[in-house]
């Protein structure tokens, strides 16, 4: 090997590890980022929103809600895991809510109305409950 292609080799294998490093890390942050995250199953979703600060949760509401009635039940165990959270359980009626599912919504969202005792979540309930009798699918 001559002693003028030795930098030149340097540099290429320097550069293709640091090429390979920035692969590594784009390729995990693209695995981390909140839309994956999303697509977690259920279950793992409304944990992750649990443990969430409040102003992390739109998007998995948003989600969770495009689930569909199947997911009803699993958000109303979560509303009874967090009795001391008014902000996370307006969080997951909105997500019953947001099932568009008015039949199976409305009796799961009055269970919730008649054990709650806070204000303003009981508010948030009547109003969901009322936004989906309007809807056009009136539950009995």
């Amino acid at each position: 090997m001559s002693p003028s292609s030795s930098p030149n080799h340097r540099v290429a294998v320097g550069g293709g590890i640091v090429l390979a490093v920035i692969v590594v890390v784009l390729g995990y942050l693209w695995l981390n980022r909140p839309a994956a995250q999303l697509k977690a199953p259920s279950d793992e979703l409304i944990d992750k929103l649990m443990a969430a600060k409040p102003d992390q949760r739109d998007d998995m509401i948003i989600e969770l809600g495009r689930r569909g009635p199947e997911v009803i039940p699993q958000v109303t165990a979560a509303y009874d895991k967090a009795p001391n959270d008014p902000d996370l359980r307006i969080q997951l009626v909105t997500a019953i809510y947001r099932t568009n599912a008015p039949v199976q919504a409305i009796p799961a969202l009055e269970r919730l109305l008649q054990k709650e005792k806070n204000p303003d979540v009981r508010s948030a309930i009547q109003n969901n409950i009322a936004g989906l009798r309007r809807s056009g699918n009136p539950a009995p």
